[in-house]
């Protein structure tokens, strides 16, 4: 415990420790972060079992502490010292982000953490909450501790799946999180984390997406990984084409495109219907691509996590910064890829793509 009864230490993201000072180096083309993404640190890690998280407690630890987590090292410091570094580089941390495990004491040291940091600092403060025993009124207290924003690792993309790689949770449970955290922090404040690979189809995911947007609640993807150590770490990645698909259906849902208009076959993503000009436009501004994350005071996404689900010289799943020309045609070529075995195929209406292709690729006009 530390001097206010918080947590003595935590961890933070690479990427965060480079943030603040804490650790050196330099980063490929040089993606930072200006969110400082902070984890409960405990003996064991989550008591939580998720099949391809890094913090199972079914992984094998390291001497130390989790090896890694969404694939980045969190290296451990003390709260204090990272409370002081926050404060002195305010202007460069435009969000800081409170990441709760399962774990009994989390609520209450991410409740003490978060008003620590109010009292040194005007950063904007997120909580990634782990919705076990939380309702309303523990949410108010995130709230009138200092958080403006929550998030959600719901992960699975329906139910079924949910209980298959996270077993002993419930996904009501966190439904109903999701619905209370809406009601205490209103419309555009709570966002659902949502992993593409663990085993959806494109129709779950999209559907989800789709709802969840209704409800003005945020759809974050992410990019699955295999942790190793973990029950699947021998499972594939998704296919960049897949990812880069799902990428734009999921910014065009949250733009107000209607479900109606995705059409799925065998759950893979066939068909978009939308103005041929607005999907080209919607894609080659490069917005679909970029990481999707919390937000900093100016509604720029302070949230970037730069390298969390591929490695420095692979092609980026996401980008955590303003793609360049030549990384929006390489996002649109790998969006049009072939799939499966069958070559794409596009037929265009009268002022609108209609995309049909049995492979479950979309194209779009020129």
């Amino acid at each position: 415990m530390n001097a206010e009864g918080g947590p003595a230490r935590v961890r933070l993201s690479l990427a965060a420790a480079l943030a603040l000072g804490l650790r050196s180096g330099r980063t490929y083309r040089g993606a930072r972060t200006s969110c400082v993404n902070l984890l409960l640190d405990y003996p064991v890690p989550c008591f939580s079992r998720c099949a391809y998280c890094g913090l199972s407690r079914h992984r094998p630890l390291a001497p130390g502490g989790p090896e890694s987590f969404i694939r980045v090292e969190w290296p451990a410091f003390p709260t204090e010292l990272v409370r002081a570094r926050i404060a002195e580089r305010e202007p460069a941390v435009k969000r800081v982000c409170v990441s709760m495990v399962e774990n009994p004491r989390a609520f209450e040291d991410a409740e003490r953490l978060c008003r620590s940091i109010r009292t040194s600092t005007g950063v904007p403060i997120s909580v990634l909450i782990h919705p076990r025993g939380l309702g309303a009124p523990e949410l108010l207290r995130l709230r009138q501790a200092g958080a403006d924003m929550i998030g959600i690792g719901l992960d699975a993309a329906s139910p079924r799946l949910f209980a298959r790689v996270r077993p002993g949770l419930e996904w009501d449970t966190y439904w109903r999180t999701v619905l209370a955290a809406r009601s205490v922090f209103g419309p555009g404040k709570v966002n659902c984390h949502v992993v593409v690979g663990l085993g959806e189809s494109d129709q779950d995911l999209l559907r989800l997406a789709s709802s969840l947007r209704e409800r003005q609640v945020s759809t974050y993807l992410f990019c699955f990984y295999p942790e190793p150590g973990t029950r699947l770490a021998g499972r594939r990645r998704p296919p960049l084409s897949r990812w880069r698909r799902l990428q734009v259906a999921t910014f065009l849902l949250g733009r107000g495109l209607p479900l109606e208009a995705l059409r799925f076959r065998a759950g893979r993503l066939a068909e978009i219907a939308i103005d041929a000009r607005a999907l080209a436009e919607a894609i080659r501004s490069g917005a679909p691509f970029r990481t999707h994350g919390c937000p900093d005071a100016q509604g720029q996404v302070a949230c970037t996590r730069p390298f969390g689900s591929y490695r420095p010289g692979e092609p980026f799943r996401d980008f955590p910064f303003p793609l360049e020309a030549q990384d929006v045609a390489r996002a649109e070529r790998e969006a049009r890829a072939r799939w499966f075995e069958r070559p794409p195929r596009a037929s265009f209406g009268r002022g609108r793509a209609l995309v049909r292709q049995p492979d479950g690729c979309y194209g779009c006009a020129p």
